[in-house]
């Protein structure tokens, strides 16, 4: 895992006192279901260019400390999610997909691109799991699998409401730019991906919205609008 590996490197020399990635390396080669996780980033990660490289590491380091409550690295590893957008583009031929640095004070999409010659924009956004699922995790009690058994009403509300944010940031190049949303679902199992899948499609068919792309987890496949 070169390019993790480096990542690692940079976050601890940069935060030295931060015990996140403490042994990693060991705890890596024990845990197989950690080993897979970053995995899947490296093997995104080889897709990028050298500079592309430089400016995602940058800025997923520089969100480090951001955390959600109940849920350490969430800016950190919602930035490593934008490769995963790199990776959707140049695999289905747009050329010249460049990482856009971050501006101060200013909003603009993650990245451009061009398609056959006309340029492009691509906002990235993730959803994590829910606060209910940090609480279940948290209790560390049996839970009853029925409970994953469908998408509920909240988790298609912060659906919609990352699509419109997301549109804000794109809005005056809605016509050549694109939406990547990467999600994680409560249920990591996948046990009920096939009825996730069947209501992702529903809710883009009801709700008409153009140049959407859901990748399904870190693992999954990406969904169309």
């Amino acid at each position: 895992m070169q390019r993790v590996l480096e990542l690692v490197h940079e976050v601890r020399s940069r935060y030295p006192q931060d015990s996140f990635f403490i042994d990693f390396e060991s705890s890596c080669n024990e845990k197989r279901l950690k080993r897979e996780f970053y995995s899947s980033y490296e093997t995104t990660l080889r897709y990028l260019d050298e500079d592309a490289w430089r400016i995602l590491k940058s800025k997923a380091i520089e969100h480090f400390l951001d955390h959600r409550l109940g849920q350490l690295k969430t800016g950190f590893f919602n930035h490593l999610n934008e490769a995963f957008a790199y990776r959707y583009l140049v695999s289905h031929g747009y050329s010249n997909v460049v990482f856009l640095p971050e501006k101060q004070g200013s909003k603009q999409p993650d990245l451009s691109f061009r398609l056959e010659g006309t340029p492009g924009f691509c906002e990235v956004k993730s959803i994590g799991i829910s606060d209910d699922e940090i609480g279940r995790r948290d209790s560390h009690e049996c839970i009853n699998g029925s409970v994953y058994a469908n998408l509920r009403l909240e988790f298609m509300n912060k659906l919609q409401s990352t699509i419109a944010r997301a549109e804000t940031q794109v809005s005056e190049l809605r016509e050549s730019s694109i939406i990547f949303i990467v999600i994680e679902f409560d249920d990591f199992t996948h046990d009920y991906l096939a009825e996730y899948r069947k209501q992702l499609h529903e809710f883009l068919s009801a709700n008409l919205v153009s140049n959407l792309i859901l990748q399904v987890g870190r693992f999954g496949e990406a969904i169309n609008a």
